[in-house]
């Protein structure tokens, strides 16, 4: 049981007459309701006198005979004991008198009290608790066990958390509550908060006697974390539902997502195809790998918790539509082919498409006479690939240029090619209409007289028609473009992979991919892709060195004489820019150009090579493969020696102030 313990200071009682003290102690700390179950006052007591008169304690302020606690005449000394029970009810003050009367000899007596203390001992009415576990999950519940001092007392039980508190009544030894995964609000941007439980003691009447509190934490347990929702992909730019490599985007959105209990959303990110996006949707780049691509969701809330989900969608392989062959012949009614008497054009074409879901192509063949504006397409033309056909029988007039653009289409992509054929051969003829002169060609504009192109133009020894091409040249802006004599540093005479180096300042590529392989042969080089799809020959140079607010023309001279229009500049790299030479696989080069201005395959300048040592210094800007020697020094030394080109033979050397090499 707790005990009180009130102590006074000593009390001196002199002279020779009646005296007294009164001592005033004030009890506190007494908890409301507390059961008093015994109150003692302890003292020593001593005379100085050998006969002294009587020493009595008193309950109050007077000597009343009816309060009178304790009484005896005192030789040299003693002490005594009061039992206070009954009359110490609570905290307050009360009194006490200590008192003497007259020494009986009528001499001088001295009382006195030392050592004076009031114990209180009692019992606390209100109850004690204990919980069953003081940490854990919101959602799970909490146990209190009760000890009350009597079986008459009930007790209130709060449960709280913030703003969040729940109070069961009448309890009496235990209870428990279940804490609502509800109450998280409290802690949205925590994983974790403190709480309390308080028990308050009622007695019998439902007064209450006073509360104990203890803390409690409360957490968000391990599966409180945000969910994702619905996630639903939308098919862009497809064919028959299909998502198409290269052509296709796809449109990934989240919807009924949520934070864990209590908290908000922090984030929301959508990642896949290289794309990203903090937001609730994407709308992804064209989609560039076939097969599945995966799409995923990633909701992270304001606790730092994330939960995530993913979408998946298959990409179907595709290439785009491309021209591998065409032919644009003049021949006769018959399909003989003849520059002399032909009358009629024999046209072709051959594609490569990607058999995907219902995809098919479409070949449409225009013409018209070189120079003109419009294009009149020719009806009834068959879609196969490989097809040749006369066209325009004899409406192909010799002394005319025509230019003819083939279109093959399938249910995604488009390519293009033209192609020309030349006026007829002829000897020498005469145009009255044109009022012009040809030599082994047809003139083509008024007043002019036209020489064929391999007929050479002579005053005495002199080529003056080679010396009218070289003021009229055009320089080729490409390196190592001469591919009959290429700059081939690495020495091999075939090359494979994806954008594998080759000859000199040259990455060969199938795009978008796969792989290509170079075959370097007599009349020029071979390109072929393992899937049968467009070559891409990229060529880069520093920024700077194309004017790029000029047009260019990309050139490709085939060995079997067709000239290709063909390719683009790339400027996305932030340090090169790049030319892309097209052309499809299988395809034998024999050399290629980059003009600047607009041509088309009549007005296009000759292609002249730079030859080969001008091609070697241009391409050793960039690669140089360098041969070593040894030197054995006078002084028995050694040391290597870089050439800049491979030498003859072994070279001899002399050391001297300078190295001397001669071979």
């Amino acid at each position: 049981m707790p005990t009180i313990k009130l102590t006074g200071s000593d009390i001196w009682l002199k002279g020779t007459g009646a005296a007294s003290q009164v001592w005033t102690p004030t009890v506190s700390g007494l908890p409301g309701g507390a059961i008093i179950n015994k109150v003692t006052l302890t003292f020593a007591s001593g005379n100085t006198y050998a006969s002294p008169g009587r020493t009595e304690i008193f309950w109050g302020t007077e000597a009343v005979a009816a309060n009178r606690l304790w009484y005896v005449s005192l030789s040299a000394g003693s002490g005594g004991t009061v039992d206070l029970t009954g009359r110490v009810t609570g905290n307050g003050s009360f009194s006490l008198l200590f008192r003497k009367t007259a020494n009986s000899a009528g001499s001088q007596s001295n009382v006195y009290f030392s050592g004076i203390e009031v114990a209180i001992d009692y019992t606390n009415p209100i109850s004690t608790f204990s919980l069953d576990k003081t940490t854990l999950d919101a959602g799970t519940a909490l146990g209190v066990t009760i000890s009350r001092v009597d079986s008459s007392y009930t007790h209130r039980v709060t449960f709280a958390f913030g703003s969040r508190s729940y109070t069961a009544t009448g309890v009496g030894t235990s209870v428990s509550y279940t804490i609502p995964v509800a109450w998280l609000d409290q802690i949205p941007n925590a994983v974790s908060g403190t709480g309390s439980v308080k028990v308050e003691t009622l007695d019998s009447s439902g007064a209450s006697m006073g509360a104990v509190s203890a803390s409690i934490t409360i957490t968000a347990g391990a599966g409180v974390v945000p969910t994702v929702g619905a996630i639903t992909a939308t098919l862009l730019d497809g064919m028959d539902g299909l998502y198409i490599q290269g052509h296709s985007k796809c449109r990934v959105a989240v919807s009924g997502y949520s934070a864990g209990e209590g908290a908000t959303i922090a984030s929301v990110l959508i990642t896949g195809n290289g794309d990203s996006a903090w937001a609730d949707n994407l709308t992804s780049g064209l989609l560039r790998t076939a097969g599945t691509v995966t799409f995923t969701v990633t909701v992270k809330d304001s606790r730092g918790r994330e939960a995530s989900g993913s979408i998946s969608i298959t990409v179907e392989a595709y290439t785009d539509i491309a021209i591998t062959g065409r032919t644009a012949l003049r021949c006769t009614s018959d399909g003989t082919v003849s520059r002399t008497k032909g009358k009629s054009a024999k046209l072709g074409c051959s594609y490569a498409m990607t058999a995907v879901g219902s995809n098919a192509a479409t070949v449409r063949v225009y013409w018209r006479v070189y120079g003109t504006e419009a294009w009149t397409e020719i009806t009834g033309w068959d879609s196969a690939s490989g097809y040749t056909a006369v066209a325009l029988t004899d409406a192909v007039a010799l002394d005319e240029r025509y230019e003819f653009r083939f279109s093959v289409a399938d249910k995604v992509s488009v390519a293009e090619q033209t192609a020309v054929i030349a006026p007829g051969s002829v000897f020498m003829v005469w145009s009255k209409i044109r009022n012009a002169f040809g030599f082994g060609a047809y003139p083509t504009g008024e007043k002019q007289v036209a020489i064929a192109e391999d007929w050479r133009l002579m005053l005495g020894s002199t080529d003056v028609g080679n010396a009218i091409r070289q003021r009229d040249r055009v320089r080729n802006l490409l390196d190592n473009s001469d591919f009959t004599n290429p700059v081939n540093q690495r020495g091999q005479r075939s090359y494979s992979g994806n954008f594998v180096r080759s000859i000199d300042r040259w990455l060969a590529a199938e795009g978008p991919s796969g792989s290509v392989s170079v075959k370097i042969e007599d009349g020029g080089i071979t390109f072929t892709t393992s899937g049968g799809g467009i070559v891409y020959l990229i060529q880069r140079f520093e920024k700077g060195y194309l004017d790029l607010s000029k047009q260019h023309t990309i050139v490709a001279y085939m060995a079997d004489g067709t000239v290709l229009i063909t390719g683009y500049i790339d400027t996305s790299e932030e340090t090169m820019d790049g030319v892309n030479v097209t052309f499809p696989s299988g395809s034998k080069i024999k050399c290629v150009a980059l003009y600047e201005g607009v041509y088309t395959a009549d007005t296009l300048p000759p292609y002249v090579p730079k030859g080969y040592a001008a091609e070697l210094a241009e391409c050793q800007r960039y690669y140089q493969k360098y041969n070593t020697v040894g030197l054995t020094c006078r002084n028995n030394g050694y040391a290597t020696a870089l050439l800049p080109v491979v030498m003859r033979v072994t070279p001899t050397i002399s050391v001297g102030t300078r190295l001397l090499f001669t071979s």
